[in-house]
C-alpha cells in the first residue's frame, strides 16, 4: 500500500513538471588530506525542468578567510553554456552540507541540453580555489510561469 502511495506522489510531481526523487544522483570525489579544503561528495535533491538544486558535502580549511561560497554552473562540451544562474550557499570552517540551486538564465533559449555541472568553492570578490566537474545530462527547458518550490526541497514544486 505505501509503494502506490509513494509511486502515486511521485507520478503527480512529474505530471506538475517536478520530478523530485530523493537521491537520483549520488557521487563521492576522489579526495585528498581531510586538512585540505574541498569538495566532498553531492546528491541531487530536486530536479525540475528549469532549475536542478544539489546538496554538496565539502570540507573548508579556513585558508581563505572568512567570505567564501559555494556554488556550481552548467557545462556542454567542457565549457560554460552561459544559461545558468545559481543560488550559492555561504561555507563554514569544517565538514558541512551546502544546498545550490541552479536555474536557467533570463538570457537562455527556451530550452536547450548540458552534460556536466561544476561545483566551486570561491572566495567572495575572486576565482574559485577548489572545483569538481561531474557528469549530469539534462535537458533544460523554460515553465512559464516558473515553478514555485518549497524551501524545504523535499516538499517539491507547485
Amino acid at each position: 500500500m505505501k509503494k502506490k502511495i509513494l509511486a502515486a506522489a511521485v507520478m503527480v510531481l512529474f505530471l506538475a513538471g517536478c520530478s523530485y526523487l530523493p537521491i537520483i544522483q549520488r557521487m563521492k570525489f576522489k579526495t585528498d588530506t581531510v586538512d585540505k579544503s574541498q569538495i566532498l561528495s553531492y546528491y541531487v535533491v530536486h530536479n525540475a525542468t528549469d532549475h536542478l538544486a544539489l546538496a554538496v558535502k565539502y570540507f573548508y580549511a579556513a585558508d581563505q578567510g572568512e567570505c567564501v561560497r559555494i556554488g556550481a554552473i552548467t557545462l556542454k562540451d567542457g565549457a560554460s553554456d552561459g544559461y545558468w544562474a545559481y543560488r550559492q550557499d555561504p561555507i563554514f570552517p569544517g565538514e558541512h552540507w551546502a544546498h545550490i540551486r541552479i536555474s536557467m538564465s533570463e538570457e537562455a533559449p527556451g530550452a536547450y541540453d548540458t552534460d556536466a555541472v561544476q561545483i566551486f568553492m570561491y572566495k567572495c570578490g575572486s576565482n574559485e580555489f577548489q572545483k569538481a566537474t561531474v557528469p549530469f545530462r539534462k535537458h533544460w527547458k523554460r515553465v512559464n510561469p516558473p515553478l514555485r518550490c518549497h524551501l524545504n526541497w523535499g516538499k517539491g514544486c507547485e
